[in-house]
């Protein structure tokens, strides 16, 4: 579809409002990624998913959270031979795994089986079990590897507490020995550098030998390890080398299992990501009264609300409502022209129409009522607001004029429908209106779908002639 049609009917801001609805980014930037289709085999294939969420949700059941983390980089990270995520990372993975799982219970439930395509692109998920077991037998919840991961680490991690409560002890011992008192500045018992210390006055230094590993901001207080202990300091350090060393090579294991399921798990990744992105859809429609669009060959629209008017009231709170468009057109109608006084809602209701048309060919659902219908058109085209570009050297009127150019050639082929606002305005009204009838008669040959704006009267009385032309009107 047309780019600037996307963005001057706010497309963008549409679809940011649906991704605000999803868990994940990844189900996020798969509803960012979504754009109009003419193919009415993708079309469908999108809505069959969300038909399925959407009618879980309005059953007495809620479809599993999909809190996930991205973990497109740790994948790319861990991919490499001998690649050691931390701790935190690989529960990440783990958290990942318990939602494939949580999805995988849920859709064996009986009211479950009916939902075809919902089972049909949830089939190739693989909660890894032996992987998530590791994973959740030596990681705590914020990544710490577990004392049981091996019993090594746990035979370390006993002698470690052991260690440091033997000269925690000692050192309390000494500086409660009374003939200490003018050599230490506190009776307190410290760490630093990893070493376990007293705090002794600098110019008393001489009367406790031993090791100084920090000095006091003011200069005047060393913190000493006593020689007394510094064998046991030194097992100390050694131990936690050695624990240190037994932690990277459980993490190294279990990154070595996680990589022999990488396919699985960027799989897993994709599946929890289409999921979250239909979940997001159906939650979405449900809060701002959408259903998912029928295809047939006439546009018709049945109470059709403009969905971004409908979020901003919402937010604003004071109780303000949209006012609905129907939209029904003779048969073998080419242009329909809309009239009216400043401020009717003519340029909302020719944006409503073209939002909604883009929704229905995303698949999505749209805020129209029952027995509204949308064709599949092969293109969406639209001049709306003020092209004025001072880059480009065009004044208002010329910029219509150069995009309506760039309709007529994008709308040449296949069957189009074309949005065009104040069309003849900006200029001479006589000139502008004469203008204006030759580009509705010229987009009338092509067989396009022509909804137009306008103040002028030729154009009224223009469209008035022709029985493939229809005029309506706004009220204040």
């Amino acid at each position: 579809m047309n780019e600037h049609t996307l963005a001057v009917l706010q497309f963008g801001e549409l679809i940011e409002s649906i991704a605000g609805s999803a868990q994940s980014e990844n189900g996020a930037e798969l509803i960012r990624s979504l754009r109009p289709s003419a193919a009415p085999a993708i079309i469908n294939e999108r809505r069959a998913l969300w038909s399925d969420l959407i009618a879980i949700r309005n059953r007495p059941m809620d479809f599993p959270p999909m809190h996930v983390e991205n973990l497109d980089a740790l994948l790319r990270q861990v991919a490499p031979v001998g690649a050691i995520l931390d701790g935190s990372d690989l529960v990440s993975v783990r958290t990942m795994l318990e939602a494939v799982a949580r999805v995988q219970q849920f859709l064996l439930k009986r009211e479950c089986q009916e939902y075809g395509r919902l089972q049909a692109v949830a089939a190739p998920l693989d909660p890894c079990e032996s992987l998530h077991s590791r994973l959740a037998f030596s990681l705590d919840a914020d990544g710490t590897v577990l004392d049981n991961a091996s019993p090594k680490l746990r035979e370390l991690r006993s002698r470690t507490i052991l260690l440091e409560a033997r000269i925690q002890r000692h050192l309390e011992a000494m500086v409660r020995t009374q003939n200490l008192d003018p050599t230490l500045q506190d009776h307190f018992v410290t760490v630093r550098s990893g070493r376990f210390v007293i705090p002794v006055k600098k110019d008393a230094k001489g009367n406790l030998p031993g090791i100084v590993h920090d000095l006091s901001n003011s200069g005047q207080t060393l913190f000493v390890e006593p020689q007394e202990t510094v064998a046991w300091g030194n097992d100390l350090a050694q131990t936690r080398l050695e624990e240190r060393d037994e932690v990277r090579r459980i993490l190294a294991s279990l990154c070595d299992d996680l990589r022999a399921r990488l396919p699985q798990i960027r799989e897993n990744r994709r599946i929890l990501a289409e999921l979250d992105a239909a979940a997001a859809i159906a939650r979405w429609a449900g809060a701002n009264d959408c259903d998912l669009p029928v295809f047939g060959r006439e546009l018709r629209l049945e109470t059709a609300r403009h969905p971004l008017l409908q979020l901003q009231f919402r937010k604003e709170g004071a109780g303000r409502q949209v006012v609905p468009l129907n939209l029904v057109l003779p048969q073998g109608a080419k242009c329909l022209a809309i009239t009216g006084s400043n401020t009717g809602g003519k340029t909302v209701a020719l944006k409503t129409i073209g939002l909604v048309c883009l929704m229905a060919q995303c698949g999505l659902p749209v805020s129209v009522g029952p027995g509204s219908v949308f064709p599949v058109y092969d293109h969406i085209l639209a001049d709306i607001g003020d092209e004025q570009s001072i880059q480009a050297n065009l004044s208002t009127y010329s910029a219509h004029i150069s995009n309506i150019t760039k309709i007529f050639r994008e709308s040449a082929t296949g069957r189009s429908l074309i949005l065009l606002d104040e069309l003849g305005g900006g200029t001479d009204p006589v000139e502008g209106g004469a203008i204006a009838c030759g580009i509705l008669s010229a987009l009338a040959k092509s067989g396009s779908l022509t909804i137009c704006t306008t103040h002028l009267a030729l154009v009224k009385n223009y469209v008035h002639s022709r029985g493939d032309m229809v005029n309506a009107a706004v009220r204040f």
